[in-house]
C-alpha cells in the first residue's frame, strides 16, 4: 500500500461495502437458499466473495511498478544496472551549476520516444511513466491512483486490479439474484408483500443487504465497462483523461507485461549517501 494516510479511510469503506452487505446476505438468506433454491447458489456467492478479497489484497499489496528515486539506486548495490535494464535507456546526471540540482539531457530521439525526467524523483521515466502526486512515486505504465485500495493502479498490479472489479460485479449479481429469490418466495408464502409493516426486521435487513449491494454493484459494473473499453484500446485512465496524448500508445487488448518488482524490501542501505 502506496498512498496517503487518508486513504485508510477511503480503504475502509471499501472494505465495509464488500463484508458487511455480504456477512448479513449469508447470515440470513444462504440457509434458505441452500435448502429451498439450490446448494450452489451460496457456494457460488462465497467463492465470488473469496475471490473479491483475494484480488482487493493483491491490488493493495503489489507493488503497482514503482520507478525507484535516485537515493535507492545509489543505496542499493547493482538496482541501478536493473534499472536501466528495465527501462531501456540511460541518461548522464551532472549537476546544474546554477540551482546546484540534478539534471540531465535527454536526447531529441529519447524525448520523441516518450522518455522524460523527473525532477522530484531525479530518475528518467520511461514512456507510460507518470509521478503520482498521491503515493509520490513514479510509477510505470500508471492508470491512476485509487484511494478505495490505497494503492496506485500501474504495470505490476492492473492484472489484479481488473480481476478485482469483475469479481466484484460477479458477486453482486449473485447477491441480486439470491435476494430476488428469497422475497420471491417470502411474497408467495406470505400471501402478501414484504414491507416495513408486515415484518419490520426482515425488512431493514434485507434493505441494508440490498441498497449498498445495488448501488456497489452499478458503480463497479460502469467502472468495469469503462476499464474494458480502455482494454480495447490500449490506453490508461490517465492517457484519457489527461491534457496530453501519449507518445507511445499501448495495443489494443494487450496485457501488462509485469516485469521483476524494482522495490527491493529486504535491501539494507545506510543513508546519507552521495546521489550523483
Amino acid at each position: 500500500m502506496t498512498g496517503p494516510i487518508i486513504d485508510r479511510w477511503y480503504n475502509l469503506c471499501a472494505w465495509s461495502s464488500i463484508l458487511i452487505p455480504s456477512g448479513l446476505f449469508f447470515f440470513k438468506c444462504s440457509g434458505y437458499l441452500w435448502e429451498n433454491v439450490s446448494m450452489w447458489l451460496p457456494v457460488l456467492t462465497g467463492l465470488l466473495l473469496l475471490s473479491t478479497i483475494f484480488f482487493l489484497l493483491l491490488t493493495s499489496c503489489t507493488d503497482p511498478g514503482i520507478l525507484p528515486r535516485r537515493e535507492l539506486r545509489v543505496a542499493v548495490p547493482g538496482l541501478e544496472e536493473e534499472v536501466v535494464a528495465s527501462v531501456g535507456t540511460s541518461c548522464p546526471i551532472s549537476v546544474d551549476p546554477v540551482t546546484s540540482e540534478l539534471v540531465c539531457e535527454l536526447t531529441e530521439q529519447q524525448q520523441v520516444q516518450g522518455f522524460r525526467w523527473c525532477t522530484t524523483c531525479m530518475v528518467v521515466r520511461p514512456p507510460r511513466t507518470s509521478h503520482c502526486n498521491d503515493c509520490n512515486n513514479c510509477v510505470m505504465t500508471f492508470d491512476h491512483h485509487c484511494p478505495f485500495v490505497a494503492n496506485c493502479v500501474g504495470q505490476r498490479n492492473y492484472g489484479y486490479f481488473s480481476a478485482f472489479l469483475v469479481s466484484t460485479c460477479c458477486l453482486g449479481i449473485a447477491m441480486v439474484i439470491g435476494l430476488a429469490f428469497y422475497v420471491s418466495d417470502y411474497t408467495e408464502s406470505s400471501h402478501g408483500h414484504l414491507s416495513f409493516s408486515s415484518d419490520p426486521v426482515l425488512f431493514v435487513v434485507l434493505l441494508a443487504i440490498a441498497l449498498p449491494t445495488v448501488l456497489l454493484l452499478l458503480g463497479v459494473l460502469g467502472l468495469t465497462v469503462f476499464h474494458a473499453w480502455l482494454a480495447c484500446r490500449g490506453r490508461t485512465t490517465k492517457e484519457v483523461f489527461g491534457r496530453h496524448s501519449p507518445v507511445v500508445a499501448g495495443a489494443p487488448l494487450r496485457s501488462y507485461v509485469r516485469g521483476a518488482s524494482l522495490v527491493h524490501a529486504r535491501s539494507r542501505v545506510s543513508f546519507p549517501s552521495t546521489v550523483v
